[in-house]
């Protein structure tokens, strides 16, 4: 997948170990948020991979009626940060189990 333009946002440590995401462009500029727990799911039968995630948001609001554009929005910034982890050989995977 290959994004139609980079995303702008900022990154601050946010607890003892997450980070928190703020937007800096767009209409959805000063939205901070946390990324939750985050998993692909595999449907073997269709070869397809689904990125389910969740969020909270820490600063701001979101409206209702935004909330599928902001959720869309988030999914390619979390792609985009998986692209770049995977690029940069920086990705750092916790939590789950070794299928080793």
């Amino acid at each position: 997948m290959k994004l139609l333009h980079r995303i702008q946002y900022e990154t601050e440590p946010y607890g003892t170990n997450q980070y928190s995401i703020t937007l800096t462009e767009g209409k959805f500029a000063g939205v901070k948020y946390v990324l939750g727990k985050t998993e692909l799911i595999e449907d073997k039968k269709k070869d397809n991979l689904t990125l389910k995630y969740h969020y909270d948001i820490i600063e701001s609001k979101i409206e209702d009626s935004d909330k599928p554009e902001f959720e869309t929005l988030i999914g390619d910034i979390l792609m985009q940060m998986l692209s770049d982890g995977v690029k940069n050989n920086d990705l750092v995977y916790s939590g789950g189990t070794d299928a080793n």
